[in-house]
């Protein structure tokens, strides 16, 4: 696309790592398409404003409350009035402890308040599958390797979690030793030469089923040839052409 995010919901929705909520978001707010942007705050107000408990892990419920947001959006505001349920069950309409009905701007047409089952209605909302509750908890080693070319980093499968993206060096499922790295290392070609790794601090991200538990080195190597599946990226080249995801987050200012 040339470098510009499509003006298109669906071609916003098959680019790798947008989903339906990220789609309608990024075409409803900064393009004006009437579409749904609907998460976990808007699927809560709409379960208080209809008195409705069904579970949203149903996919025949999700889609009820979605042509029910759809009924009351203005095409000709689409982005205002995702973002305002979004913030009004963010900020307001709140999912632990009592609701702030008495500021709340639905509160005369909310069923749920009227009928009193407030609190239950939203936690009916929220019930979530147990697997999906407990999520996948999963160790992961990182390492920095930095040369005078950059930083090595690879690119992610074209499917599955953070499909196609740039990541630095990883162990997904494996807690490695700093001496586990450097046969890991050595193993795929890179010269570690007569580098001392540096612990990194833990860390840990939460994706929506997956939790990682990261750890990890941060080492200096000789300029060298990068292995393959791998590129020596810049901080520059980092923040341009191979940005990291989001769960790199706590390893940002090293690189």
């Amino acid at each position: 696309y040339g470098g510009q995010l499509p003006a298109d919901y669906a071609a916003l929705r098959a680019l790798p790592g947008i989903g339906d909520y990220t789609a309608g978001a990024i075409a409803s707010i900064s393009f004006g398409i009437p579409v749904p942007a609907v998460d976990g705050n808007v699927l809560r107000v709409f379960s208080r404003l209809y008195n409705d408990p069904g579970v949203i892990t149903d996919p025949k419920v999700k889609k009820a409350f979605t042509a029910r947001v759809m009924e009351h959006q203005p095409p000709e505001k689409a982005g205002d009035y995702n973002q305002a349920l979004m913030e009004l069950g963010a900020l307001v309409c709140v999912p632990n402890g009592a609701p702030l009905c008495d500021v709340c701007p639905l509160a005369g047409l909310c069923q749920a308040r009227a009928a009193g089952t407030a609190k239950r209605t939203a936690a009916m909302c929220l019930q979530f599958a147990p697997s999906f509750a407990k999520g996948q908890v999963l160790p992961v080693t990182v390492a920095l390797v930095e040369s005078p070319a950059g930083f090595l980093v690879q690119q992610r499968p074209a499917k599955g979690l953070l499909a196609g993206l740039w990541q630095p060096l990883l162990w997904e499922s494996e807690h490695l030793l700093q001496a586990e790295v450097l046969a890991r290392l050595a193993a795929l070609g890179v010269d570690t030469g007569t580098a001392v790794p540096e612990a990194l601090p833990a860390a840990k991200h939460i994706f929506s089923h997956i939790e990682w538990l990261l750890s990890g080195v941060a080492l200096t190597v000789p300029e060298q040839a990068a292995p393959a599946g791998c590129v020596w990226a810049s901080r520059e080249e980092l923040r341009t052409t191979y940005t990291l995801p989001g769960a790199f987050a706590a390893y940002k200012d090293r690189m």
